[in-house]
């Protein structure tokens, strides 16, 4: 168990790192598109896809991490009258709830991405396909699952 956490510890922070590189990014590129605007005749005719494609980045990458973390938000108004020890249950249920469709979730995004592909879609200004955004998608969903199922697995082993 103890190298499974190693390595999703790992892929965790090189997802985490690149969401923050793409935030990074984005925001330098938007300042520029601004101020090329403002000074001079100059403008980044890509900045719309490119801010796109960052936040997909930023968005699925990092919801590997929210779900590590507890980061969502939680609206708890019966559940804190139930004993700790149901509620455990009641959160791995819903962890595994979670794990199970965020791969089905991935799974169809990055079919619909090979599909679009296949059509011969393509972005208006780059060029780029479909593919592109779908993928970092369904690489986020796919994460986001392992790390789901990998929280139950440690639920139910430690309640041993």
């Amino acid at each position: 168990m103890d190298t499974i956490n190693a390595w999703t510890s790992r892929l965790d922070r090189w997802l985490v790192f690149a969401a923050g590189a793409a935030l990074a990014y984005m925001m330098t590129m938007t300042v520029a598109d601004i101020v090329s605007r403002s000074l001079s005749p100059f403008t980044i005719a890509s900045s719309v896809e490119q801010t796109e494609l960052a936040m997909l980045v930023v968005g699925f990458l990092g919801l590997a991490r929210c779900l590590r973390t507890d980061g969502n938000i939680t609206i708890d108004v019966l559940s804190q009258h139930f004993p700790d020890r149901l509620n455990r249950w009641i959160d791995t249920f819903w962890l595994a709830v979670t794990a199970v469709l965020l791969g089905f979730l991935a799974w169809a995004v990055l079919r619909s991405g090979l599909a679009l592909d296949a059509d011969g879609q393509r972005s208006e200004l780059l060029g780029l396909s479909p593919l592109a955004g779908h993928a970092v998608a369904a690489l986020g969903l796919a994460a986001a699952a392992a790390a789901a199922a990998q929280m139950v697995v440690m639920r139910l082993a430690s309640r041993r």
